[in-house]
């Protein structure tokens, strides 16, 4: 996807080694993929695993796991990656990974017993997964071995990103903002004036200029690389996803009631983008392709799922072979 300073979680654009088909370039809307590597890919409830390559319609794929599934994470093309790798983490200790553009997954050990949220990688070998009771995983050989770092809380985490030199790592959840500036061996808690949890974070690709997210419609905004936050005007309702353009420019946040909360300046001024309407369901990630900076989805519960072909301006519901709740959007 377009920033390639953070790889963050969850349904991911990119997870294979083709790019989604649109009605504008030759695509055909209708039938998905079923498993057979490449195109584009969620996770969700219940261990499912779906996948695109038309933009409209996600299609169940094999998975290795009944645990939910709330973060993905995938190699997507970015600079230097080799293509096809892809991880994904969930209830009980869950990771999962593919090597095949996604057409297999098979699952990986991890020590622990708690739920993982979120994971990030910032190259093929260096990654970190993250989760409740501050439980953080660090692997230095791509997930075949993952080993337990302290962190300075006992609540949630929800969200992580690296920095592509592996130096910075940013996490976000029930104790606000976490900050390593040592490859995520230590971390310290950075004070903010969010009240609630945060339930994303994300950098510009130059590392410096970033965003957060969480409980209250907060929004938070970062000019030093995360070492300290400002709180900006808060949505009118909870945020759970977010993604950033890789200038930081186009922000883009969603949450309670099927709300999109965008901004195209940086986070000066936010506004609702259209939607098809009023949601009782809550929207819980959104992200865009690398291949096309226009193209993006934002998943949540209840099964919806909305794509979006102009940047995020207007959403149009997508179709999904899955009933239950799908977790997340990631960045590439």
């Amino acid at each position: 996807m377009r920033n390639l300073v953070v790889l963050f979680a969850a349904l991911a654009v990119g997870c294979g080694s083709g790019s989604p088909k649109t009605p504008g370039d030759g695509g055909t809307v209708g039938g998905g993929g079923g498993g057979s590597g490449g195109g584009s890919w969620l996770v969700a409830a219940d261990g499912a695993i779906a996948q695109t390559s038309d933009a409209t319609h996600f299609v169940s794929a094999p998975s290795p796991t009944s645990e939910d599934l709330f973060a993905l994470v995938c190699s997507g093309g970015a600079s230097g990656w080799q293509a096809g790798l892809g991880w994904a983490v969930g209830a009980r200790g869950t990771v999962v990974a593919t090597r095949d553009n996604g057409a297999h997954w098979e699952t990986q050990s991890a020590p622990t017993q708690a739920s993982l949220r979120t994971v990030a990688f910032a190259n093929p070998g260096f990654g970190i997964a993250a989760g409740d009771s501050g439980t953080l995983l660090r692997t230095l050989d791509g997930g075949y071995h993952w080993a337990p770092i302290a962190l300075p809380t006992s609540g949630a985490i929800f969200s992580s990103a690296i920095s592509t030199d592996t130096a910075t790592v940013w996490l976000a959840g029930e104790g606000g903002i976490f900050r390593s500036i040592d490859g995520g061996l230590t971390f310290r808690a950075v004070t903010t004036s969010a009240r609630g949890a945060l339930r994303a974070v994300r950098f510009a690709e130059d590392g410096q200029h970033g965003f957060a997210i969480g409980d209250g419609g907060a929004v938070l905004t970062s000019r030093d690389a995360g070492a300290s936050w400002t709180a900006l005007g808060a949505a009118p309702s909870d945020l759970r996803g977010l993604t950033l353009s890789a200038d930081g420019r186009r922000v883009i946040a969603v949450g309670a009631s099927g709300l999109v909360w965008r901004s195209t300046d940086g986070g000066a001024t936010f506004a609702r983008a259209q939607t098809p309407g009023p949601s009782s369901a809550a929207l819980l990630a959104v992200g865009f392709t690398h291949a096309d900076e226009n193209l993006g989805w934002a998943v949540g519960e209840e099964g919806l799922v909305l794509v979006t072909f102009n940047g995020g301006q207007t959403f149009a519901k997508a179709a999904s072979s899955l009933s239950g709740t799908l977790f997340s959007v990631e960045d590439l």
